[in-house]
C-alpha cells in the first residue's frame, strides 16, 4: 500500500512539472490582424413585417476590435448583438463588421420580406429540381415557375428521413424566397437515391415496403403531411425509382396508387390565400421497361402531373444520353397506354452526363460497368470544353454524353418538341444545382426562353 501511494505521488509530481514546462498561454493578436467572427449565418434571409432581427456574434479578439451592425449601410448597433425591428416591406442588406487596426472581417446577407403570393405567369411550367443541399443563389429565379426539393428519403423503418435542423432552416429560407416570387414548391419523397442521376440502389425496396403495409403507409402519409406544414410548401412528389431489381417489375403498384390517393386525401382540397390547391405529382425514371409505370394512370385523377426523367440512357456500348425521340415515344405511350394526357406530362432535362471510361482490352459487362463510369455535372462539363453547351458529346477517354443547351438532342430541341405538342404541361431541370447560370449556356434559361417567349 505504501509503495502504491509513493508511486501515485511521484506520478502526480511529474504531471505538475510537465504542465509547468508546457504552460499554455493565450494567443496574441497583432493590432491589425483579421478578427474572427463566429455566428450561425445565411447569405439569404426572410422575415415578415414586424419581426425582430436578432443575432449575437462572437468575435475573437473582442478587445481592441470595433464591431457594428449595418442596415443598408446605416449603423444600427455598435455591439456584437442586434435587435432590429422590421417596420416596412422593403428588403434590405444586413451586414456585421468587425474591424481591427483598419482590417475588416464581415458577414452580409440579403434580407427579403414576405409578401402576398402571386402565382408567376407562364405559358408552360418550368420546374427546377434542387437537392436538399441546394442554396438560394443556385436558383435562376426569373426562369422557373416551380421548385421541387429532392429528396426526402424513406428509411428502412418506413419513416421519412429529414435533413438536420441547419439544412431545414436553409430550406425554409429558400421556400420563402420562392413564394415571394410566386413560385410553387414541393418536396420529393423517394426510396434510396443515388445522385446526380437520381437512380435507386439495385434490389432496394425501401419505399415499396413502406407503402405496402397499411400501418406504415398511414404513418408515412402523416410524415409527409407534417413536412408540408412544417416547411410551408405546396405539396408532395412521389418518385418511384425502385424498378432496378432482379424481378424487373414494380412490386407494389396497387400500394403506390393507394399511397398517392391517401396523400391527396390528407391534404385539404383548398387553403386560404392564393396558393389554393396542394400539388400531388409523381416522377418516372427512364427505363427500357417504362411500361411498368403505366399503372400511374390508375391515379391520374389524384395527380396534377407526372415528371418524366428522360435522360441518363446507359448501355454497354456508349450511347446518346437523352435522344429527342425519347420524348415522342414516352409522350405517345403514356398518353395512349396509361391514359395520362400531354397536359399532365412534364419532360425532364438532365444537368449532368455519363462519362464512359472504358480501358482498352477490358470486356465490359453489366457486372463490371459501374467501375468504369463517371457522372460529371453539366457545369463541370462546361469547364472541360468551352463549346460544350452547343454539343451533346465531348471526347474525354471513351467520351462524355450529356444534354447541351443548343444543338442536337439539346435542351432547346427538347423544349421545341414540348412547345409544339398541343396542351403540353412543361419541363423540368434535374438538378439546377448542376446547371450553369450563364445566359448563353444555362439549360434552365434555354428551356424557359423556348417555352415562354
Amino acid at each position: 500500500m505504501k509503495i502504491k501511494k509513493y508511486l501515485s505521488g511521484l506520478l502526480f509530481g511529474l504531471l505538475l512539472i510537465s504542465c509547468e514546462a508546457e504552460k499554455v498561454t493565450d494567443p496574441e493578436f497583432g493590432s491589425d490582424e483579421m478578427p474572427y467572427i463566429y455566428m450561425d449565418w445565411a447569405s439569404s434571409q426572410v422575415y415578415s413585417k414586424g419581426d425582430t432581427v436578432k443575432f449575437t456574434a462572437q468575435v475573437s479578439p473582442l478587445e481592441g476590435t470595433d464591431v457594428r451592425w449595418l442596415v443598408d449601410g446605416d449603423v444600427v448597433s455598435t455591439s456584437p448583438s442586434i435587435k432590429y425591428i422590421i417596420e416596412n416591406e422593403k428588403g434590405f442588406t444586413l451586414r456585421f463588421e468587425a474591424e481591427r487596426g483598419g482590417t475588416v472581417n464581415y458577414r452580409e446577407a440579403n434580407v427579403a420580406i414576405k409578401v402576398p403570393f402571386v402565382p408567376k405567369e407562364c405559358s408552360r411550367k418550368v420546374m427546377g429540381v434542387i437537392t436538399t443541399d441546394g442554396k438560394a443563389d443556385m436558383v435562376q429565379w426569373d426562369y422557373v415557375s416551380h421548385l421541387l426539393i429532392t429528396s426526402f428519403q424513406v428509411g428502412e423503418d418506413g419513416k421519412l428521413i429529414r435533413p438536420d435542423d441547419a439544412r431545414l432552416s436553409a430550406l425554409k429560407t429558400l421556400i420563402s424566397l420562392a413564394h415571394n416570387r410566386g413560385i410553387y414548391v414541393q418536396a420529393d419523397i423517394t426510396g434510396i437515391i443515388n445522385m446526380p442521376a437520381g437512380s435507386g440502389s439495385y434490389n432496394s425496396m425501401v419505399f415499396q415496403n413502406a407503402v405496402a403495409d397499411e400501418n406504415t403507409r398511414a404513418a408515412l402519409v402523416a410524415d409527409a403531411r407534417k413536412l408540408v406544414d412544417d416547411l410551408d410548401i405546396d405539396g408532395v412528389n412521389v418518385y418511384v425509382n425502385e424498378l432496378n431489381c432482379d424481378a424487373g417489375t414494380i412490386q407494389q403498384k396497387d400500394a403506390i396508387v393507394q399511397f398517392i390517393k391517401d396523400l391527396r386525401a390528407a391534404l385539404p382540397a383548398e387553403r386560404e390565400g392564393e396558393r389554393l390547391r396542394y400539388l400531388v405529382t409523381a416522377s418516372v425514371p427512364r427505363a427500357w421497361n417504362s411500361y411498368e409505370f403505366y399503372f400511374l394512370g390508375q391515379a391520374v385523377d389524384q395527380l396534377d402531373w407526372i415528371n418524366l426523367l428522360l435522360f441518363g440512357a446507359l448501355d454497354l456500348t456508349p450511347c446518346d444520353f437523352a435522344p429527342d425521340w425519347y420524348i415522342n415515344d414516352f409522350y405517345t405511350n403514356f398518353s395512349n397506354s396509361a391514359g395520362i394526357p400531354y397536359s399532365k406530362q412534364m419532360v425532364g432535362v438532365g444537368a449532368f452526363g455519363i462519362h464512359y471510361k472504358y480501358p482498352d482490352g477490358v470486356d465490359i459487362t453489366w457486372g463490371n460497368q459501374d467501375q468504369y463510369l463517371g457522372w460529371p455535372t453539366y457545369s463541370d462539363i462546361l469547364k472541360m470544353d468551352a463549346s460544350a453547351s452547343s454539343k451533346s458529346f465531348i471526347d474525354q477517354n471513351s467520351g462524355i454524353y450529356y444534354t447541351g443547351a443548343t444543338g442536337t438532342n439539346s435542351a432547346a430541341s427538347k423544349a421545341a418538341i414540348v412547345k409544339d405538342t398541343e396542351g403540353s404541361a412543361g419541363m423540368f431541370i434535374w438538378c439546377i444545382d448542376y446547371d450553369s447560370t450563364n445566359a448563353q449556356t444555362s439549360l434552365t434559361q434555354t428551356v424557359w426562353n423556348t417555352l415562354n417567349k
